[in-house]
């Protein structure tokens, strides 16, 4: 049987990791939106942008893919509401009042949610599957950092280069050069 603290400490852990795993998804998203406002400048763009929220990146990138991109709408829309999903859990572990319990090793987040007071009571093993779902968001089927991002990638660099008569983008992966400019 584990002791108490010895439990209490891979809850924190496992607090610790959702917090590092989250991040990657927000800088996920920063990212995205280098490559729509400037594929050029990706490090200016995330540097002007490096304090946006994360709602305020999602829904850049949502506006931009339903407006620009709509090849990848119905892809966007299953990523979109997982990102909406993990971020509203992620406000109460992060925002929430945390009121930790020793006996049963949780933890009681409170939040203020439209004018009402709102409780959620995270288990070790809650906050790892969350953290099994932000994985598999960014790199699972259709994830921010797999497959979506080649594809989003090169339909970008495409109109980019379409709008561009110099400077254009090549864009590479795994050796294979995937924008319709060649180089």
């Amino acid at each position: 049987m584990i002791n108490q603290l010895e439990s209490n400490t891979q809850f924190e852990i496992a607090l610790g990791k959702f917090i590092k795993k989250f991040s990657e998804l927000e800088y996920s998203l920063l990212y995205y939106w280098s490559l729509i406002d400037d594929p050029k400048n990706q490090n200016l763009v995330v540097k002007l942008n490096f304090g946006s929220s994360f709602d305020d990146r999602r829904k850049k990138v949502t506006k931009y893919i339903n407006n620009n991109l709509p090849e990848l709408s119905e892809r966007w829309k299953n990523i979109n509401n997982k990102l909406t999903t993990i971020n509203k859990e992620r406000r109460y572990l992060i925002h929430g009042l945390g009121l930790s319990n020793f006996n049963n090793n949780t933890i009681k987040a409170v939040i203020k949610l439209n004018n009402q007071i709102n409780v959620k009571i995270f288990t070790e093993a809650q906050i790892n599957v969350l953290l099994n779902e932000i994985a598999h968001v960014l790199t699972g089927n259709d994830g921010l950092e797999g497959e979506f991002l080649i594809d989003f990638t090169t339909i970008r660099f495409n109109e980019y280069n379409s709008l561009n008569a110099i400077g254009k983008i090549v864009y590479r992966v795994n050796d294979k050069i995937l924008t319709s400019y060649k180089g």
